[in-house]
């Protein structure tokens, strides 16, 4: 339920949260309830602001002599759309406490755990994820020229458009192993133990990939594809076999089943 709204926060009554963190504990011989006193979570984003950072719109030279202005025009929309074709790797998020509210140690964790639980992936890669700057799929570059004695630009009649590959959700992941544990006793930091448990852990990264240039197209003036030259790569096929096999449902997978073997056997 909303019980209240405000200019950078929402804030919510859940009995599915209330009930996850009311719970008791034994302490002794007395029972220890942890009851928070009240809470609610802020969207720290705003969702209002444009992202992306500094990119360039436009560059203009003048000839000093005639006076005859020459303009670069940069666009970064997805073609088939209005939309930015702008991705980013992840969007930055913080945990942040509003109201008049006490939780202990205790109920702190449950509900840090709770409003985290959707970010496990992001928090596991943290460490190997490219910053959360905004890579751009799609570049088109257009030119215009103003005269000395023109106020409105004349549009020239042939665009390019460039395409490149950004981040996907399969470029970057951790696989792990079978648990193997082995009877073995010892004592470490003041404490015994009698077996040890291991697992192999794998850090998959094709981030490389970030940047490949993957087309480039000659446009008319409205728009329509006069020529187009694309660049082909031994990983191309990914996504077509990822749809061929449906038992394959993610794309990191995809890559560990179908581009690595065929990787290894061209280069080994």
């Amino acid at each position: 339920m909303i019980k209240e709204v405000g200019v950078d926060y929402l804030e919510i009554e859940s009995r599915a949260l209330w009930e996850f963190l009311y719970f008791y504990e034994e302490d002794g011989n007395r029972t220890v309830s942890h009851v928070p006193l009240g809470g609610n979570i802020s969207f720290t984003n705003n969702i209002e602001n444009y992202g992306g950072g500094i990119r360039v719109k436009q560059i203009s030279t003048t000839e000093p002599i005639s006076g005859v202005r020459f303009n670069t025009h940069y666009t970064y929309y997805h073609p088939s759309s209005n939309i930015s074709s702008g991705v980013t790797s992840y969007e930055p998020v913080g945990f942040d406490k509003h109201g008049d509210y006490d939780l202990d140690d205790a109920g702190e964790k449950a509900l840090k755990k709770l409003v985290a639980g959707g970010m496990s992936r992001v928090l596991a890669n943290a460490r190997e994820v490219p910053g959360p700057g905004v890579m751009y799929e799609y570049v088109t570059i257009s030119e215009s020229v103003n005269q000395p004695n023109e106020n409105i630009a004349r549009e020239l009649p042939e665009k390019v458009r460039y395409r490149f590959q950004v981040f996907d959700e399969g470029m970057l992941g951790i696989k792990y192993g079978e648990v193997d544990t082995k009877d073995r006793t010892g004592r470490t930091l003041g404490l015994d133990y009698k077996s040890i448990a291991t697992r192999e852990v794998t850090i998959k990264d094709h981030t490389s990939r970030i940047g490949n240039l993957l087309a480039v197209s000659s446009l008319d003036k409205d728009g329509n594809k006069l020529s187009e030259v694309q660049h082909h790569y031994l990983h191309d096929n990914v996504k077509d076999l990822m749809a061929a096999h449906p038992e394959v449902d993610n794309l990191l997978d995809a890559n560990t089943i179908f581009y690595e073997p065929d990787l290894a056997g061209k280069f080994s």
